[in-house]
């Protein structure tokens, strides 16, 4: 999802090397975190539709499920996200998020700088911490695409990072575009998956999501 440099992934590459001794799993640690980091890093340059069914689960318990849609421009860079009847969008220049009321949109700057981050950065942070392992697991088809998955361990005597929980796991299409998520953490397990993705979303595409969604006072989502 945003766009920074490689240079967190390379410190994490680093980081990984430095650590790849520790766990019987991470005997190629340095080369899968390598091409986890760059996958990853690859669906920032991508400019995509897609629909997710989001679920949380504890224990055998389903707690949460929704339908999510993403858009994602490179050009000018945009994330936006809408679940619920609420959508969110993420630019260089600021947040926002826009809600219905009274039957009409209105939308909120929750930040006047850049709210992006890299789809890389998660992971860049767990293996540069040292705290993590990473595997290479088996390929899915996932949406009608092959993906590639990964799998990011806490490590058996470390302490978890806050927010990164205790094993995030990541299948990507081969332009990077995340098919499938799993973070385990407190006890849960929130999972996304695509149902389906649609590549060279069309300007009026966004512009109708503006339209139905916002106030018009969103600068990176024109009206028309």
């Amino acid at each position: 999802m945003a766009r920074v440099s490689f240079a967190v992934a390379a410190v994490a590459i680093a980081a990984v090397v430095a650590f790849a001794g520790g766990d019987s799993n991470t005997i190629d640690g340095p080369r899968v975190a390598r091409d986890l980091l760059v996958i990853a890093k690859r669906g920032d340059l991508d400019t995509y539709r897609a629909d997710y069914t989001t679920t949380r689960r504890r224990g055998t318990s389903l707690t949460l499920r929704a339908e999510v849609r993403v858009w994602v421009r490179a050009q000018p860079a945009l994330d936006a996200e809408l679940a619920g009847g609420q959508l969110t969008v993420s630019t260089a220049s600021g947040a926002w998020i826009c809600t219905q009321v009274s039957g009409k949109p209105t939308c909120l700057q929750q930040s006047a700088t850049s709210a992006l981050l890299s789809g890389a950065t998660p992971y860049a942070v767990a293996l540069a911490s040292g705290r993590y392992t990473v595997t290479r697991d088996a390929d899915r088809r996932i949406a009608g695409e092959t993906a590639r998955c990964f799998s990011v361990r806490l490590r058996s005597t470390a302490i978890e990072l806050q927010g990164l929980g205790t094993r995030l796991d990541a299948c990507f299409a081969a332009d990077g575009v995340p098919l499938w998520t799993r973070l385990e953490h407190d006890g849960v397990d929130d999972v996304r998956e695509a149902r389906q993705v649609t590549r060279a979303v069309p300007p009026a595409d966004l512009a109708a999501v503006a339209r139905a969604y916002t106030d018009g006072s969103v600068p990176a989502l024109a009206r028309r």
